[in-house]
């Protein structure tokens, strides 16, 4: 469901506007066009070799058996080119979404990215081949002119659960880096991650939202405390009477609310009642732990064992042990 949310450009624009623009509107649905998510690139063992064009045709027929292949299917990507008067760039962006928490996603995304910048790099060879642009030895060796320049790529994560993301977002975080000295260091090639995650998206950000995104990640951040989920609802009640078939189904998998499918499928979905259900659902559950969180410091008070405590109140002692710090 959400690569069909993100096949609309305007979610894609909000996504980049909230992660690089504190949700200004200087990306626009129409400064996206759409591109094959398949990465894709085949390296042969002397593919910088420079031939003639009937030449390279012979060869690489007889060495098919010793090419190898990298295929990587991306969730979506978009090439993002605008000149809307705030803004003037040309470069292609990736989004990969997430339900869970990936703990391999700054390789995962940099493998992507590289299959990217790999294959432009055969296009621009084999068209500079094909119509002897190139002069020079090292031109020929390289395959590209002097000076030739190409479009980058970024990947950007858009996480829709509910815990904290706490997987690494730079390519350094994922290496053994004891004792490598810091002259080597400035040399290791590193990768940052851009992830979009409903904790850390702001009200102001969410305001100038223009997308349906906008109430997915409202929702799921306020669906962990039943007061912020009142608000939300109560602030929001015109928009949410009125949910399309695609979004309201979105929230109700990422929220766990097991809405009926014949009610998903409407095309106007009303989800105040089903979101007044949650945030009752959370109520309770506050007030539980608030009295299981007051039995134990009372009978810690009066000298009971952690022992005694936990069989008592039928609780683990991790839960125990989560009461007592955060005291």
């Amino acid at each position: 469901m959400t690569k069909e949310l993100y096949e609309n450009d305007l979610v894609f624009a909000d996504t980049m506007n909230v992660l690089f623009f504190d949700g200004e509107s200087m990306i626009r649905a129409q400064d996206l066009s759409p591109l094959d998510p398949t990465e894709e690139h085949t390296i042969f063992d002397d593919d910088f070799v420079s031939i003639t064009e009937s030449e390279e045709k012979t060869d690489k027929t007889q060495r098919k058996a010793e090419a190898f292949s990298n295929q990587k299917y991306r969730d979506v990507l978009r090439m993002l080119q605008t000149q809307n008067g705030k803004l003037e760039v040309r470069i292609i962006v990736g989004a990969e979404i997430q339900s869970h928490i990936h703990y391999a996603m700054p390789i995962r995304n940099f493998e992507y990215d590289a299959l990217n910048l790999s294959r432009q790099l055969s296009a621009r060879q084999k068209y500079n081949r094909e119509n002897h642009l190139l002069k020079s030895r090292n031109e020929f060796l390289s395959g590209i002119k002097k000076g030739e320049t190409f479009t980058p790529v970024l990947t950007v994560v858009v996480y829709l659960g509910k815990e904290t993301w706490d997987a690494p977002k730079t390519l350094h975080e994922m290496f053994n880096l004891d004792g490598v000295p810091e002259t080597l260091l400035a040399y290791v090639p590193d990768y940052r991650t851009a992830i979009l995650q409903p904790e850390n998206v702001t009200s102001k950000q969410l305001a100038r939202m223009k997308s349906p995104l906008r109430h997915i990640l409202g929702v799921i951040k306020a669906s962990t405390n039943w007061q912020d989920m009142n608000n939300y609802v109560n602030q929001n009640k015109k928009d949410l009477s009125h949910l399309d078939s695609l979004t309201a189904g979105i929230i109700s998998e990422a929220c766990n609310m097991n809405i009926p499918k014949q009610e998903l499928e409407k095309e106007d979905v009303n989800m105040c009642e089903a979101l007044v259900q949650l945030k009752e659902i959370g109520r309770q559950e506050g007030l539980s732990e608030g009295k299981i969180e007051g039995k134990v410091l009372a009978y810690l008070e009066v000298g009971k064992s952690d022992d005694w405590i936990i069989d008592h109140l039928q609780i683990t002692q991790e839960k125990l042990d989560e009461i007592l710090n955060n005291q």
